[in-house]
């Protein structure tokens, strides 16, 4: 790659937009595929057809980059092109679709159990395709840009996460053949569809907040405004010492200023690890002495029901006996 010129700030700007628009156009795209072979009634052969001639125009302004053609100018200050313009319409709709999804998806998940409908369960389905699927082409897309323009936090930095991603869009695809095959759900497998799924709401909130700040590309300094929030809260974000575009990604996982600022006091300062621990029961001082013994959330929470205190657990645990099941069994002169 040396004979390969840096990519220009333009040329970055571009690829973080396009490769954005371009992976959940196309995710979107696949959670229609699945609605329409479910003959489910929410699809719509008009709305996919404009959807699928939209995202053809990404490809082609993903084309166009990869030769060296960036979306934008330095001296612009705004959109100023079509494709510009229209990238960022076509941003802001995928934005909006992101929201929409992320209240339907935490509707079905809060109430779902064996008599939720049918229906449900396949769109459920259909927004698990389209995640796994948006995520695989965003990474892929990471790792080709890398490679073309030899930027290693690109192309090393994901190429790892590539069979994870793959791994994801399969077990997607299972409940899809699955559920097509058997024609309804029983417990198990919607205890597993739920296990799969229960952070989609999460991640697609987000998601939408990723292209807010995307959509702030001319606009300079991102503001509370540009993330939805109105000033009576802005004013609790900054109190605690949180900048708009942190915030939203805290809000985006159900976590308000005060807890956010705990968090981050107690050495945890990503919305995504909070949000874990908070699922598995714990507050933010208790989290830490679980983390600094190097023992995450599921591990932590059997350990500390069985009445274990985090430094136990790690002694154990370096002894590769991964939970108090096990122990007892060892303790009863059994195998592990």
């Amino acid at each position: 790659m040396a004979d390969v010129a840096p990519p220009s700030k333009e040329l970055l700007d571009s690829f973080s937009i396009l490769n954005y628009l371009f992976s959940g156009y196309q995710g979107l795209l696949k959670s229609l595929l699945a609605l329409r072979e479910f003959a489910h009634p929410q699809f719509n052969q008009a709305e996919y057809d404009e959807l699928e001639k939209r995202a053809g125009e990404i490809e082609g302004w993903i084309g166009l980059l990869m030769q060296g053609t960036p979306l934008f100018q330095p001296e612009w200050t705004g959109p100023e092109s079509r494709e510009a313009r229209e990238s960022f319409a076509a941003l802001s709709k995928l934005r909006d679709d992101l929201y929409v999804s992320s209240g339907v998806t935490d509707n079905i998940l809060r109430s779902m159990d064996l008599e939720t409908p049918l229906g449900a369960v396949q769109v459920l389905i259909s927004y698990c395709i389209r995640l796994a699927y948006s995520r695989a082409l965003f990474v892929r897309g990471c790792v080709d840009f890398g490679n073309a323009y030899g930027i290693p936090e690109y192309s090393d930095n994901n190429i790892g996460h590539l069979a994870e991603t793959e791994e994801l869009l399969g077990i997607a695809y299972q409940f899809f053949s699955v559920l097509g095959e058997r024609g309804g759900a029983d417990h198990i497998f919607l205890q597993r569809l739920y296990q799969y799924a229960h952070d989609l709401p999460f991640i697609f909130r987000t998601q939408v907040h990723d292209i807010s700040i995307l959509l702030s590309h001319f606009d300079g300094e991102f503001t509370f405004d540009a993330a939805g929030i109105q000033n009576a809260e802005a004013d609790r974000w900054r109190a605690a010492g949180i900048e708009a575009s942190d915030a939203g990604y805290w809000r985006a996982h159900l976590i308000g200023p005060e807890e956010a600022q705990a968090w981050r006091m107690g050495g945890i300062d990503y919305p995504v690890a909070a949000h874990q621990w908070r699922i598995f029961g714990f507050n933010p001082s208790e989290a830490m002495s679980w983390l600094t013994q190097g023992v995450m959330p599921p591990l932590a929470r059997e350990w500390h029901d069985a009445g274990f205190t985090p430094n136990q657990a790690a002694g154990y645990l370096q002894q590769q006996i991964f939970s108090p099941d096990q122990l007892q069994n060892v303790s009863a002169g059994g195998k592990y």
